[in-house]
């Protein structure tokens, strides 16, 4: 659901648990209406052990959002400088690395207070610059918030647009080596949008999201694409109220991962492909309101999914698969934080696995949260 949902400091995890058009939109008014410093990030992509990436966004002073890029070097974390080109609000939501010098991110930008387009933007090994990227005509919100790579000219990116009729409509765009369009993709209801892509070969590629008909209930949405077209794969949604997959990681051609939540009773949701169908995982749930964000896969038996747990406050929630079950992995919390989340996930080998967020602390303004996994234990890495 991310995106500039993942965005979204989670002080109230059920809103998270809203569809991605409903969450986008609430996000975006937010940004415009004025708020405390606020500084998360949302996605991280790993190159080598030091050259590791993630975005997010910021406010000004003036309550305008920025995109936020910052990059580990093997020794700490900076924020490397990059454009944005809305006046009024710009963001990002997804990574992805083609090579040290070749890595591209999604999200959104503004020129006004009540349309968003949107956003590409490329590393070259020196410099951050936006990339064209289409919107469908006739929309008014566009949204990008996953990208999948698969080589230098074969990148997908998902998202979700919108028109003046309040309906949303999935969107995927396709990068072929010289420029960025628009792949017709399935809707299944009015409001429909998609989180999270990933690749299993360049004919095989998932993308999942949510569907739905009404404001106060939504259903799975899994999409897949067979090397011609985009078509709808039946998914499970647990519950009859709001149920959504936030992200989607492969591990073989019959073995795929999805996660999210269901907030019927606020719970985590994990869904497997086994070659033939989709089913619940069963995962854990130590909070009142738990949901999952991220997903990663370091092999068969070792899987890692990122998220928030709710209690008397939020906190970061991580989870890992051994094989045969998901079990929740202590994790630390910013001192003195009042709410934490984590929403995206990196993996470069067992023992280097990257999670990124962010915190609120006692004053409510926003910081950014990056945690680290040695094959041990995860602690806090400080970031700017």
């Amino acid at each position: 659901m991310k995106h500039l949902l993942k965005g979204a400091m989670l002080v109230c995890v059920v809103t998270l648990l809203l569809s991605t058009l409903s969450l986008t939109t609430a996000e975006a008014k937010a940004n415009s209406s004025g708020s405390p410093t606020f500084r998360h990030l949302n996605s991280v992509a790993a190159v080598s052990a030091s050259d590791v990436w993630a975005v997010g966004s910021f406010s000004k002073s003036n309550n305008s959002f920025q995109t936020l890029i910052e990059h580990w070097n093997g020794i700490k974390w900076s924020v490397v400088s990059n454009p944005n080109p809305g006046s009024i609000s710009n963001g990002l939501d997804g990574i992805g690395a083609v090579s040290a010098s070749d890595i591209w991110a999604v999200g959104i930008s503004s020129n006004t207070s009540n349309s968003f387009q949107t956003l590409i933007e490329h590393w070259n090994g020196r410099n951050w610059s936006v990339v064209k990227s289409p919107n469908p005509a006739g929309t008014m919100n566009n949204f990008l918030n996953g990208i999948a790579v698969i080589s230098a000219s074969d990148i997908w990116a998902v998202g979700n647009s919108s028109n003046t009729n309040n309906s949303s409509q999935t969107l995927i765009e396709h990068w072929n080596g010289s420029n960025w369009s628009i792949v017709k993709s399935p809707n299944r209801a009015s409001q429909n949008g998609l989180n999270g892509v990933a690749a299993v070969t360049a004919n095989n590629i998932w993308a999942v999201g949510s569907s739905s008909n009404t404001s106060n209930s939504a259903q799975t949405l899994i999409e897949h694409w067979n090397g011609s077209t985009w078509g709808i794969v039946k998914s499970p949604s647990p519950g009859s109220g709001v149920v959504s997959l936030s992200d989607v990681a492969v591990v073989s051609t019959n073995n795929v991962w999805a996660a999210g939540s269901s907030n019927t009773s606020s719970t985590t949701l994990i869904e497997h492909w086994n070659g033939t169908g989709w089913s619940v995982v069963k995962s854990p749930n130590p909070g009142s309101v738990d949901l999952l964000l991220g997903i990663a896969v370091v092999s068969t038996n070792n899987i890692w999914a990122v998220g928030q747990s709710l209690a008397q406050i939020g906190q970061g929630l991580i989870e890992h698969w051994n094989g045969s079950t998901w079990s929740v992995v202590k994790s630390p919390n910013q001192p003195g934080s009042v709410s934490s989340f984590l929403s995206g996930i990196a993996v470069i080998s067992a023992g280097d696995i990257w999670a990124v967020g962010g915190f609120q602390g006692s004053n409510n303004d926003e910081h950014t949260l990056i945690e680290h996994w040695n094959g041990t234990k995860w602690s806090i890495v400080p970031s700017p």
